[in-house]
């Protein structure tokens, strides 16, 4: 194997007093060229030498992080700790990721979010805000996906809080033409379902079955 990058003599050290080196692509590959510089690691475990993952800009990946598959850390990003990104994932702009977090399949981590613990992001879900300790849910129902945008439900292009979803869903289902009785109580289920991980207090005084 011909490896894809090196360690350069360009070191950083972080507050946590961990010395960083930047990296330099070796030959090339994706949209990266030989000679082209990238962002920082602490060690060559950070980063496969397989695949298309890279390090971009200012993105740091240390602690026991690994970034491998065809996965990107750019901008001011930081990956460490124990966390994984892998396959098509990318983690940018100031987002954060660690613990023991994973990003995989699609997922984008970006602007202020900060995702840690167990919490395992996947799939085509995008977080832009907030700090996740727990993996969010996302949902493809019959007719759209259903996921948490910030404090935010979203079903569709329609975004409310749960509150709001528990009260209204049958006039929001009218406003966009949505009739069909099963489908109403389809996404009816999945907003419960979702109050029941995110907001279990707005599920006081809710009735088992909507008439």
């Amino acid at each position: 194997m011909v490896k894809k990058y090196k360690l350069t003599s360009e070191k950083m050290t972080i507050m946590t007093g961990v010395v960083l080196h930047r990296i330099q692509a070796t030959r090339d590959f994706g949209d990266v060229k030989k000679g082209e510089l990238g962002g920082w690691i602490e060690k060559k475990g950070n980063l496969s030498q397989y695949d298309i993952c890279w390090v971009y800009d200012n993105a740091k990946v240390y602690g026991r992080a690994r970034v491998f598959g065809n996965a990107r850390v750019e901008g001011n990003a930081r990956v460490y700790g124990n966390a994984l990104i892998c396959e098509e994932a990318c983690v940018a702009t100031d987002a954060m990721v660690y613990g023991k977090a994973q990003i995989t399949g699609n997922g984008w981590i970006f602007g202020s979010a900060q995702v840690s613990g167990d919490a395992h992001i996947h799939g085509h879900t995008r977080i832009r805000y907030d700090i996740w300790d727990k993996t969010p849910l996302q949902i493809q129902g019959s007719l759209f996906y259903v996921n948490m945008y910030s404090l935010y439900l979203r079903i569709g292009c329609e975004k409310h809080t749960i509150p709001e979803w528990l009260e209204n869903y049958r006039e929001i289902a009218a406003e966009n033409g949505i009739t069909e009785e099963s489908v109403i109580e389809e996404y009816y289920g999945y907003i419960k379902q979702f109050a029941e991980i995110y907001c279990p207090e707005a599920l006081k005084g809710q009735p088992d079955e909507q008439a």
